[in-house]
């Protein structure tokens, strides 16, 4: 199980398709590097302390391209 902030080094994986967070003791604010998570598919971060938007994520198919996104029960 994660706890404390979510990793900003997660927006240097430019080729990540699914990123899957929930269930995990995270907290804090969304890092602006997740905008740079231009091949995501799958985002959940559902069931955190989190705070702030969604960074919009730079992709050419922009808003098309994610197809589950689950940002549910957060603070």
């Amino acid at each position: 199980m994660l706890s404390g902030g979510l990793p900003v080094s997660i927006g240097k994986l430019t080729q990540l398709k699914r990123l899957v967070l929930s269930g995990n003791l995270l907290k804090g604010k969304i890092p602006e590097s997740y905008g740079d998570l231009s091949e995501l598919l799958i985002l959940d971060l559902s069931r955190k302390s989190l705070s702030g938007s969604l960074p919009l994520i730079n992709n050419s198919n922009f808003p098309y391209y994610i197809s589950n996104v689950t940002y549910s029960l957060n603070s």
